[in-house]
C-alpha cells in the first residue's frame, strides 16, 4: 500500500441528478511535490468545468492506463454492515454478491438505466428497502455499524453516517450505492488493471490502481481542523502545513474541494508514514470476513 507515485481523492455525490455538479470535486498530487491540485474534467480531457459519476469512471480508467501507481479514495463506502448483507444475501456473500444485486436491481429498472449510476431502485426494491431509513423520525431503526466506522469513532476521528441513512443533508448512503455500480463496472471491465482495497488485498500490489474508501472529516481531524468544513483558502492552507502539503492560489474554493484536497494530502501523508504504516495498512479488527464483505476506511487505525 505503500508503493504509489499519484494520489487522487474524490469528494462524491449519490443525488439523483449529479451530472456535471459541483457536489463532485477531485484532487491529485504525487510523491515528490508538495502542491495539491483540485482539478475539473478538462484535466482528463472531457468537456465542461464540472464532474459527474460517468466522468469519474472514464478517468479512473484513463489513470489505470498510465505508467504512475496511483491511489484513488472516494468519498463512499463500497461495503456495509455484515449483518444486513447476511440478512439480504445468506452468511456466504463477499462485496461481489453486493455490487452485483445494486448494479442488477438498478439496470433493470427505468430509473437506473441512464441516470449516472443513480441507485434508488435498489433501496426501494421490496427485498432490500426495510434496512434503509427512508423518511421520518427514527422510531426505533437501528442503524447498523460497520467495524471500520466503530474503530474511526474510538479512535477520535468522528462518527461517519451510517449507509443504511437515507435522509438528512449528511447522508452518505445513496452515494455509497451509486459508488458500488461504479465499482461493478470498473471491475467487470476493468479488473486486470484496477483493484479495490482491502476487497481484493491480493491484487494491490499487481495493479496500476488502487481504489479505496476515504473518510475527508478524518483528515480534517487530524491536521486539527476539527469538524467544520473549510470555505477560506487560508484555512485550508494552514491544515495541509500538518501533511506538508501546499496548494496555489484559487479563485473560488468550496467545501467538496477542500475534502478532496485534504484527503489527497493525507493519504499521501500517512503512505509515506513509516512509523505508523502498519496501524493504517493492517488494521486490527480488519479480518479476513470484514475485508471481504464490510471494507475499511483508508486512515482508520
Amino acid at each position: 500500500m505503500i508503493s504509489f507515485t499519484q494520489f487522487v481523492a474524490i469528494d462524491w455525490s449519490g443525488a439523483q441528478y449529479p451530472q456535471k455538479t459541483g457536489a463532485i470535486a477531485v484532487a491529485i498530487c504525487d510523491v515528490k511535490h508538495k502542491n495539491i491540485k483540485a482539478i475539473s474534467p478538462k484535466y482528463a480531457g472531457f468537456s465542461g468545468s464540472q464532474w459527474s459519476r460517468h466522468n469519474i469512471m472514464d478517468f479512473i480508467i484513463l489513470l489505470s492506463q498510465q505508467s504512475e501507481r496511483t491511489l484513488i479514495g472516494i468519498d463512499c463506502n463500497f461495503g456495509y454492515a455484515r449483518s444486513i448483507g447476511v440478512r439480504q444475501f445468506g452468511p456466504d456473500y463477499n462485496f461481489k454478491t453486493l455490487w452485483s444485486a445494486v448494479e442488477q436491481t438498478c439496470c433493470q429498472n427505468k430509473d437506473g438505466l441512464n441516470n449516472d449510476f443513480y441507485a434508488k431502485a435498489f433501496w426501494t426494491h421490496p427485498h432490500y428497502k426495510d434496512d434503509f431509513w427512508v423518511q421520518g423520525k427514527q422510531n426505533g431503526f437501528k442503524l447498523h455499524r460497520r467495524e471500520t466506522e466503530k474503530a474511526c469513532h474510538k479512535a477520535g476521528f468522528g462518527y461517519p453516517e451510517s449507509p443504511f441513512k437515507l435522509i438528512g443533508p449528511k447522508q452518505v448512503g445513496k452515494g455509497g450505492l451509486a459508488g458500488m455500480r461504479v465499482a461493478y463496472h470498473l471491475q467487470k471491465h476493468r479488473s486486470h488493471n484496477i483493484s479495490f482495497w482491502p476487497f481484493e488485498a491480493n491484487k494491490i500490489q499487481t495493479t496500476k490502481v488502487v481504489i479505496t474508501e476515504i473518510y475527508p472529516r478524518l483528515y480534517l481531524r487530524m491536521a486539527g481542523h476539527g469538524n467544520s468544513k473549510i470555505t477560506e483558502l487560508e484555512i485550508l492552507q494552514t491544515s495541509l502545513k500538518d501533511f506538508n502539503a501546499t496548494i496555489e492560489h484559487m479563485d473560488h474554493l468550496n467545501d467538496h474541494q477542500s475534502d478532496a484536497i485534504i484527503a489527497a494530502a493525507g493519504m499521501r501523508f500517512l503512505c509515506r508514514d513509516a512509523d505508523r504504516q502498519n496501524s493504517f495498512f493492517c488494521p486490527q479488527n480488519l479480518d479476513v470476513k470484514t475485508a471481504q464483505t464490510e471494507g475499511w476506511i483508508f486512515g482508520v487505525p
